[in-house]
C-alpha cells in the first residue's frame, strides 16, 4: 500500500470515469466496460512503476477483511472453485472505488463525475416515468425478448434493481440543492442558479420514478435515509424543506395506485404466495444456524435452503435481506466483516463531513447525499439482497469512492 499520489489522466482514461458514472443508472455493460479500461490502464500503470500503485484508505482493510472472510466461507462451504469464482463475479466492482480515490484527485474532477451520475439517472428516470404511464413499455429488447411489467424498471431487468440505484441520485441532488442554496444564501454574490435547477429536476424526476417503481423497499429505505439526513444536517432550513419534501411524498402515496402498493407492506409477513419474504428469512436463518461459523458459501444459496422450504414459490437465489444473506452465506466471521465495513464508512464519512468548511459547499452537499444514499441502500437492503447485485454495487462502490476522493482533495487543498 501506498500513500495518495496524484496521476495525471489523459482526456480517454477521464472518459471512461465519465463513462462508469453515466451509465451507472444506465447499462451495467457500459460502465463494466469504462472500469474494464480503467483497470488495464491501472495495470499498464504498476507494470511500468514496478509497484504496486493504490490509495491508502481507512476503507482498505476492511474492504479485504471481507473479500477473506468470503475465501474463507468458500473453503469449508464446498465447491471452493466455484464460489471463488462467485466472489470475484460478484464483488470485483469494488475496483471502482480504488480506482476513484487512487485517480481522482481534485474537486473540479469530482462535480464533473458526480454531474455524469445525475445525468444519466435524469435518462433513468424519463424513462421510467415514462414506463409508469404507458406501463410495458421496453425499448431495449427484441420483441420475443421485451419484459411486460406495470411497474417502471428502467433499462434494467427488475424495478426492485432500478429503484435501489435511484436512491443514490435523489439523495445526492437533494442535499446538493440544500447546500448550494444555504451558500447562496451567505454571499449575495454566489447565485448558483443553474446549480440550483439540476438539482430540483434530478430530485423531482427520481423521486417520480421511485414511486413509479412501486418498489415497497426502496420506499422504506427512502423515508429512513431523508429522516436521518435531517438529523445529521442540524439545519433549521434543511429540516424545514426535508419535513416539506417527506409531506410531499406521503401526499403522493394518496394517489390509489401508490397508496395500496403502500398499503401492502403491511401485509408482508402474510402467509400469501405474493409475500413470501417472511419465509424466506426464516429459511436464510435456519441455514446460518446450521452453519454458524463460516456459512455454506457465496454460491451455495440454492442447495444449502431446499432442505428448509415452507411455502412456493421459494426465490431461492437469495434471502432477500442483505444480513441474512451474508450470515447465511458468509456465517458469523463473513457478517462481521460486512457490518464492519459500513462501520467504518460511516464512521470515517461523517468525520470528513464535520471537517468540511461550510464555504466547501458542494463537497459537503456530496458527502451528506451520498452517505444519505447509502442509508437508504441499507435501509431497502433490509428487504432485498441487494448487496450483490452488479447494477447497484457499481453505484454503491462509486459513491463511496467519491465521498473519499473529495476527503482526499480537500486534506491536499489545506496542506
Amino acid at each position: 500500500m501506498i500513500k495518495k499520489e496524484v496521476y495525471p489522466l489523459s482526456g480517454w482514461m477521464k472518459a471512461c470515469f465519465y463513462l462508469v458514472a453515466f451509465s451507472a443508472s444506465l447499462s451495467i455493460s457500459s460502465s463494466q466496460i469504462g472500469l474494464g479500461v480503467i483497470i488495464i490502464y491501472w495495470i499498464v500503470l504498476m507494470i511500468k512503476e514496478k509497484r504496486i500503485i493504490i490509495a491508502d484508505t481507512p476503507m482498505t482493510r476492511p474492504m479485504l477483511y471481507y473479500l477473506a472472510a468470503l475465501a474463507l466461507s468458500s473453503l469449508f462451504g464446498g465447491g471452493v472453485f466455484r464460489n471463488l469464482i462467485s466472489i470475484i463475479h460478484n464483488h470485483w466492482i469494488m475496483l471502482i472505488f480504488f480506482a476513484t480515490v487512487t485517480f481522482i484527485n481534485d474537486t473540479d474532477t469530482i462535480k464533473k463525475l458526480v454531474y455524469a451520475l445525475l445525468g444519466g439517472a435524469v435518462v433513468a428516470s424519463v424513462y421510467g416515468i415514462t414506463q409508469g404511464f404507458l406501463g410495458g413499455l421496453d425499448i431495449i429488447r427484441p420483441v420475443g425478448e421485451k419484459i411486460i411489467t406495470g411497474d417502471a424498471i428502467g433499462f434494467f431487468d427488475h424495478h426492485l434493481t432500478y429503484a435501489e440505484v435511484l436512491l443514490f441520485s435523489i439523495f445526492l441532488s437533494l442535499s446538493l440543492l440544500l447546500f448550494t442554496r444555504e451558500a447562496a444564501g451567505r454571499d449575495e454574490k454566489l447565485t448558483n442558479y443553474k446549480e440550483s435547477f439540476l438539482y430540483i429536476i434530478v430530485f423531482l424526476l427520481s423521486t417520480a420514478a421511485l414511486l413509479f417503481s412501486q418498489t415497497r423497499s426502496s420506499w422504506l429505505g427512502f423515508l429512513g435515509a431523508l429522516f436521518l439526513m435531517t438529523l445529521a444536517a442540524g439545519k433549521r432550513k434543511v429540516t424545514m424543506a426535508c419535513l416539506a419534501l417527506l409531506l410531499a411524498f406521503m401526499a403522493l402515496l394518496y394517489l390509489p395506485q401508490f397508496r395500496t402498493r403502500a398499503y401492502s407492506i403491511a401485509q408482508a409477513t402474510t402467509r400469501t404466495e405474493s409475500n413470501p419474504r417472511y419465509f424466506i428469512w426464516r429459511v436464510g436463518l435456519k441455514v446460518f444456524k446450521a452453519n454458524p461459523i463460516t456459512g455454506v458459501g457465496t454460491d451455495n444459496w440454492p442447495q444449502a435452503v431446499s432442505p428448509y422450504v415452507e411455502v412456493d414459490p421459494v426465490i431461492s437465489n437469495h434471502a432477500h435481506n442483505n444480513l441474512i444473506h451474508q450470515a447465511a452465506t458468509g456465517g458469523v466471521v463473513g457478517l462481521l466483516a460486512f457490518i464492519y465495513i459500513w462501520v467504518v464508512l460511516f464512521r470515517e464519512g461523517f468525520t470528513i463531513y464535520l471537517n468540511v468548511s461550510d464555504d466547501d459547499y458542494f463537497i459537503k452537499g456530496l458527502i451528506l447525499g451520498g452517505l444519505g444514499g447509502i442509508t437508504a441502500f441499507h435501509g431497502a437492503g433490509l428487504f432485498e439482497s441487494s448487496f450483490t447485485d452488479s447494477e447497484v454495487a457499481m453505484v454503491l462502490w462509486l459513491v463511496t469512492g467519491l465521498i473519499f476522493a473529495a476527503g482526499a482533495s480537500l486534506k491536499e487543498k489545506i496542506s
